[in-house]
């Protein structure tokens, strides 16, 4: 009972702060709106860190929390060590951890720097789990009011509440997006990058490039394929938004030079072949153990093999599990999240279609859909767990959203050639 009060403060406390951060900027949330969104997220990850302690186990996000009280202790008793050991390849030694078992260093790096971050919540926390939830979601708010803030100047009047809660309270990714997960500081990191990247377009100021940079760099440490597989969207952006190219042009120029980039990767020695790479993390997948497996080819490092498993890599992340394959409350959950979305990206096409007109974010329509579908294409390829696949394809999946918010609230003009899609 006291942690429940303890929420419900923090919730008002912290609530009220972004509040006074964030009233200032244009297109602001109202405080009604910040504590319903704020309020939601943390209802969302407490029923995040419930659902997975009562019925699977604890999962990752209790693994996760169980790696940060060890380095709460190191922080408490040996702070030269909690902040060096950071590009030591055992952040927490072997057997103690929940994570931290991969040989490879990189791919420890996410879960050290997410253990080490709660690590230091937990000195406020005193290393309780649900408060943990609270101060997490309070930074995460930004992840997502990052994303607002970037698509509210092409909304027309009246529409913003809409998007915001859209983007806010569509509940599956409220509950994917609140617990206590490596993609709450992705997205933070992510939107950062989108968004100073725009800022840097819009306004020609180097220190925009440079914010956009280091938000990259830092989502890089944290997932760097994911990263990696928005480049070409960034390329299009960047071509259409900085060079006047249409977006028409911008697209087919960078999809054929990913296309050839596919064809000469096939021939680049192990080391520096990123197809190798690919399907080495498809491997160790592989080996993992998983109550539900999704049928998924073994990649080779071939241009052949990439493309003919590409669609059930595109299959496998954006329509599956289907509702008659489903086993299990959150995989019922999951289909239909990809139903509600599939829908919903329709709908706002077809909308968009037949009104004869195009929208003043177009450019931004094409980055966010590129961004979703090659982050969704890289899970695809190597993720053959629907439990892991709905949480990994999260962020794409608010892009989808993001488009849609376009299309359907965005400000209009009158359609031609060099403004459509």
């Amino acid at each position: 009972m006291a942690t429940f009060f303890i929420i419900i403060l923090l919730w008002l406390m912290l609530g009220l702060l972004l509040y006074r951060i964030l009233r200032s900027h244009a297109f602001a949330l109202k405080l009604s709106q910040v504590l319903v969104f704020f309020g939601a997220k943390i209802a969302a990850g407490v029923a995040y860190g419930y659902i997975f302690q009562r019925w699977y186990k604890g999962d990752d996000t209790w693994g996760l929390h169980r790696d940060s009280l060890l380095q709460y202790q190191r922080l408490l008793h040996s702070p030269g060590l909690f902040f060096a050991d950071i590009v030591s390849k055992e952040p927490v030694p072997p057997g103690q951890g929940f994570y931290f078992q991969s040989a490879h260093y990189n791919e420890n790096l996410e879960y050290c720097i997410t253990g080490k971050i709660l690590g230091i919540l937990n000195c406020v926390s005193g290393g309780q789990y649900y408060i943990n939830v609270v101060l997490l979601n309070f930074f995460g708010f930004f992840g997502i009011y990052l994303i607002y803030r970037l698509l509210a100047p092409h909304i027309r009047a009246g529409a913003h509440r809409w998007l915001a809660a859209l983007l806010f309270l569509f509940p599956p990714l409220s509950f994917w997006l609140s617990g206590i997960r490596t993609e709450c500081f992705l997205l933070m990191a992510v939107a950062a990058m989108y968004y100073y990247f725009d800022r840097w377009l819009q306004k020609n100021s180097l220190k925009y490039l440079l914010y956009s940079l280091a938000a990259g760099l830092a989502a890089f440490l944290f997932r760097s394929g994911f990263v990696v597989m928005l480049l070409p969207s960034f390329l299009v952006w960047l071509m259409a938004g900085r060079f006047r190219w249409s977006v028409q042009k911008a697209l087919l120029f960078v999809i054929t030079g990913c296309a050839v980039l596919l064809v000469v990767s096939g021939y680049l020695p192990a080391s520096i072949n990123p197809l190798h790479t690919i399907a080495e993390r498809q491997q160790s997948f592989f080996e993992l153990k998983g109550n539900t497996r999704f049928n998924l080819t073994a990649l080779e490092p071939t241009p052949a093999s990439f493309i003919k498993v590409l669609p059930e890599a595109f299959a496998n992340t954006i329509l599956r599990p289907f509702p008659w394959e489903a086993r299990g409350a959150l995989q019922y959950f999951a289909a239909g999240e990809n139903l509600l979305v599939v829908v919903l990206l329709v709908t706002a096409v077809m909308l968009y279609l037949r009104s004869g007109q195009s929208v003043t974010g177009t450019m931004l329509v094409a980055v966010l859909l590129m961004g979703a579908l090659m982050g969704d294409l890289l899970i695809g390829y190597i993720v053959p767990f629907p439990g892991a696949i709905v949480r990994y394809r999260a962020i794409a999946e608010l892009w989808l959203l993001a488009a849609a918010g376009l299309l359907l609230w965005g400000n209009t003009q009158r359609t031609t050639a060099s403004s459509q899609i």
